[in-house]
């Protein structure tokens, strides 16, 4: 009896007995108790043939081992009866309780329990086959579906707007190649979408390929453009590749927010410290009078 399982089925929710927690004991207490193939047991001096369902109860033990009064057990094993789920046979000394459909509701009990008093190596020897042909199943259905995944990445055609020039192009993805970093499908339409944002910002899409090819740089960013006369190029620590910071001396500006907003605040401060230095400098062309000879210290 400690070996095995039963089954609870979900209609059992829409009838509402969960509600009765008294019910739900009882109900539950009689499907575990219940003989799962057909034995023989001894009551007393009486042998008595179980059926699958069938189990053997008195009333005065039952409701002590469940906690409740004689007079609720009646209460609960009359309403089973009256809901065809039971059955009691009942003699002077004890009642044989039959579960109603218990073949139905409980079909592949039967072979589970039956499996589970077999010796432990046999169980494991017998279930073994099938568990490794499961996996080894479960495992090449696996590669098969990354196989054609692949494949269908593979196969699909990328077709390049004629705005890309194909030799750029093709040397952007070669370098790929060679960093161990090649192209997929996914990262092929990401790469043509911010080529064509470069595009409308007016930006030479051509260049901006062979600069990522020149350094092997795995993204595409804003080429740099021409240094006029009077500008330079800063070069931050904050840079990242492909980063433009240039303009004229004193007035560099950069594509990241954040280097802007570092420099912003370090010029605010640099700001404070002038103004503070102008307030407390003495004025121009006055000269600081020494102290007196008789002064004195604090």
């Amino acid at each position: 009896m400690n070996n095995g399982y039963i089954k609870l089925w979900r209609k059992s929710l829409d009838d509402g007995w969960l509600k009765n927690h008294k019910l739900w004991v009882l109900w539950c207490w009689c499907l575990m108790r219940a003989a799962h193939s057909e034995r023989d047991i001894i009551v007393g001096n009486s042998r008595i043939r179980l059926l699958p369902g069938d189990f053997v109860f008195g009333r005065n033990s039952l409701a002590a081992e469940l906690g409740m009064s004689v007079q609720s057990l009646r209460t609960m094993l009359k309403f089973l009866k009256n809901q065809k789920n039971i059955t009691i046979k009942s003699t002077n000394k004890f009642s044989i309780c039959s579960i109603v459909n218990w073949s139905t509701y409980q079909q592949d009990i039967l072979s589970t329990n039956q499996l589970s008093h077999q010796p432990a190596n046999q169980q494991l020897t017998s279930n073994q086959p099938a568990t490794n042909q499961q996996l080894t199943t479960n495992k090449n259905g696996r590669m098969e579906e990354w196989k054609n995944e692949k494949k269908k990445h593979i196969g699909e055609k990328i077709v390049l707007p004629d705005w890309i020039p194909k030799d750029a192009w093709d040397g952007f993805v070669a370098m790929r190649k060679e960093i161990k970093k090649p192209l997929t499908g996914r990262a092929i339409q990401l790469a043509i979408a911010k080529l064509g944002r470069l595009r409308d910002a007016g930006e030479n899409v051509g260049k901006a390929l062979d600069e990522s090819t020149l350094n092997r740089w795995s993204g595409i960013y804003t080429p740099k453009k021409e240094v006029a006369d009077g500008e330079r190029t800063a070069t931050s620590r904050f840079q990242r590749p492909g980063e433009r910071i240039t303009g004229a001396a004193g007035s560099q500006r950069s594509d990241d927010p954040e280097v802007e907003r570092i420099k912003e605040l370090f010029s605010k401060s640099k700001s404070n410290n002038n103004r503070e230095n102008t307030i407390n400098a003495p004025p121009e062309n006055t000269a600081i009078s020494p102290p007196p000879a008789n002064a004195e210290p604090f």
